[in-house]
């Protein structure tokens, strides 16, 4: 760090010039940091998958978002752990004393302020790894005048006892440690409250989390070392006229949880098997959109709720919404709340969907101001693209098996078809570990399904794992050398090759969970962990394939379908001899089958209802060659 004196109201004060390559430029102004004014505020309930820049310096390593922890005081938490950014791991396997992630708050602006705290809540372990006893969460301050970071708080848990203990360390040299036990403590949230006190209650005072980790030494195992140490914090708050005894931190109204909205059996469903669904969300005279809020406040509050619902591809020009209902909600209270809705979903039949569904707060005030930025939004995106996915994409843990006798050990989930047609591809997330040259090879395997688990194996391929990990690919696609028939439920696994933990994504807080199962020992049995195997199905050409004769054509065709709309006949121009032309309803039937001869093939749907179809060419190896929208008038 570095620093110059400079000019502000008659008084020369040392600013701090801290870390300002990890600063936007619109927060530099010429080379000092710019402050930020009490109170401090960050949720991070933001739409960022790092803290917000205009509040943090150093914030790259740290994610924001719910995965970890459990029942977060609101919606969104920053997340500390032993990876960098990039997946990469901060340390070395065995490593004592290496602190993880970092944290650093933008320079505050505390001059003639008195009574300052800084509170937060924070979590062990949730979702996430178990934190060791050596693995703890630590506060430091800066003081500007002397440029050092001094050591102010910390906190160690102990998984056994389940106690987690606060350590204050006071300028004196002196250490008070309070410690609490619960039966559940590493799925509560537990508060924090460190005052600010000379010298650091000046100008450009900064304050930083950090957190140390100590990875599994087993090198005999190395799938087990793994991410672990978890500690998810939330609702940091830095103000002055603050007390140590004062509970009620912010006067707000915030999202608890998730949107809890459409309700489908996969997060993922390929888009040309989706129509049923979108045709049934439209009908629905009932539809509702669930969400909850607190009170954080010490005053009655009225808060409404408003919905919108936004086509995120830009194919489509259409919104939903609806009309904000107030209510009186008490201090401290979560209220429940639920709204019908309306949307063009069938607009959206026989294409890649990606839509958002915003709920937004309205309060009784004429605006929600910073700092309460975002946490009166939160978000659920609906996407039916080529792939069968259970999980949200973002996993909670590893899972894996490791032990004696596991070198042919399988882990797999239930897969059920929501139309009979063929598996070509198969994409996992491989939780990152420390070394990623000793993965072994491993095998891919089906199973069909016999008295409610697997029984007769129906496909298995060898392949290799990915010996590098990619963030902004984290899943891997195999694509398989036959395809295999997807027209009843089956199970989709993995088989080690060796005895050890080939640590495999697991997403625990997904709204469409799966049945987990393995087999070590020769039988099978059911995961006590309830959730998804990030394992993906997917499908060719945007849907799933049914096996179907016809032509041998390497590559998708260009289709013409007109007129579009029409009303008797149809002509189909595009589709090579020998492959089948079909119509398929909103309710995804098929309603015409034609096959192909010459260079145009004629349907007659005369007396076919009105409304959106999807009219289809499928060859015998390559399944869907096209597929094009129609409406009949």
């Amino acid at each position: 760090m570095s620093g110059r004196r400079v000019k502000i109201l008659g008084a020369s004060v040392f600013m701090v010039l801290c870390l300002l390559l990890g600063m936007p430029r619109s927060v530099v102004c010429g080379q000092v940091v710019d402050t930020v004014d009490l109170p401090f505020f960050d949720d991070f309930s933001g739409p960022f998958h790092t803290p917000y820049a205009g509040y943090w310096v150093l914030r790259e390593d740290v994610d924001c978002g719910e995965q970890v922890a459990i029942a977060p005081p609101t919606t969104g938490v920053a997340i500390f752990d032993a990876l960098r950014g990039d997946g990469s791991f901060h340390l070395q396997h065995g490593a004592v004393g290496n602190a993880c992630d970092t944290l650093v708050s933008r320079p505050l602006r505390l001059i003639g302020s008195d009574s300052v705290y800084l509170s937060f809540q924070f979590q062990p372990q949730g979702r996430g790894g178990q934190p060791q006893p050596a693995d703890v969460l630590v506060v430091d301050f800066f003081d500007p005048v002397s440029r050092k970071w001094s050591e102010v708080w910390r906190a160690s848990f102990d998984a056994n006892a389940q106690q987690v203990s606060q350590h204050y360390a006071y300028s004196d040299g002196k250490v008070r440690t309070v410690s609490q036990k619960a039966p559940d403590l590493s799925q509560r949230f537990v508060k924090a409250h460190i005052p600010v006190v000379l010298p650091y209650r000046v100008l450009g005072f900064q304050f930083r989390f950090h957190n140390f980790v100590q990875v599994s030494k087993d090198t005999q195992l190395p799938g087990r070392q793994a991410n672990t140490g978890h500690w998810s914090v939330d609702m940091v708050y830095v103000n002055a006229g603050r007390n140590a005894g004062d509970t009620v931190y912010v006067d707000d109204v915030a999202c608890v949880g998730n949107l809890d909205g459409l309700r489908l059996p996969y997060q993922q469903i390929p888009y040309a098997l989706a129509t049923p669904w979108l045709v049934q969300l439209e009908s629905n005279p009932s539809k509702y959109l669930h969400t909850q809020f607190v009170n954080l406040s010490s005053d009655v509050r009225v808060v409404g709720r408003e919905f919108r619902i936004k086509d995120a591809s830009g194919t489509l020009p259409v919104v939903g919404s609806s009309r904000p209902y107030f209510v009186p909600v008490n201090p401290g209270a979560t209220e429940k709340f639920q709204r019908t809705y309306s949307y063009q979903w069938g607009a959206l039949a026989g294409r890649a969907v990606d839509v958002t569904i915003e709920a937004n707060l309205k309060v009784d005030m004429a605006a929600n101001l910073a700092p309460f930025l975002w946490n009166d939004t939160v978000r659920q995106r609906v996407r039916f693209a080529d792939v069968y996915a259970y999980d949200t994409g973002v996993p909670d843990n590893g899972y894996g098996i490791d032990g004696l006798s596991t070198a042919k050990a399988c882990v797999a989930m239930r897969f059920e078809p929501i139309a009979a047609g063929t598996i070509d591809r198969v994409q996992v997330y491989f939780n990152p570990i420390v070394d990623l040259t000793s993965r072994t090879r491993f095998e891919i395997v089906f199973f069909n399904e016999r008295n409610g688990q697997p029984g007769d194996e129906l496909y298995a391929q060898m392949c290799d794992p990915p010996k590098a990990f990619e963030k902004d690919k984290p899943f891997v696609e195999y694509v398989l050398s036959s395809s295999v028939g997807f027209d009843e439920p089956v199970y989709v696994g993995l088989r080690q090759t060796k005895a050890d933990m080939m640590q495999i994504g697991i997403d625990l807080h997904t709204p469409t969970p799966s049945r987990i199962v393995y087999n070590a020992v020769g039988t099978w049995g059911e995961s006590r962990y309830k959730g998804a195997l990030m394992i993906r199905l997917a499908c060719s050409q945007g849907g799933s394939t049914p096996r179907v004769t016809g032509c041998d054509v390497e590559s998708r065709i260009a289709l013409r379908v007109f007129p579009n709309p029409a009303r008797a006949r149809v002509s189909v121009q595009g589709a090579p001899d020998g492959c089948v032309v079909e119509l398929y309803s909103m309710l995804g039937e098929q309603v015409c089958s034609v096959r192909a001869e010459g260079e145009i093939v004629e349907m007659e749907v005369d007396g076919f209802p009105r409304g959106v179809y999807l009219v289809v060419v499928r060859g015998e190896r390559n399944g869907i060659l096209a597929s094009e929208r129609l409406v009949l008038l």
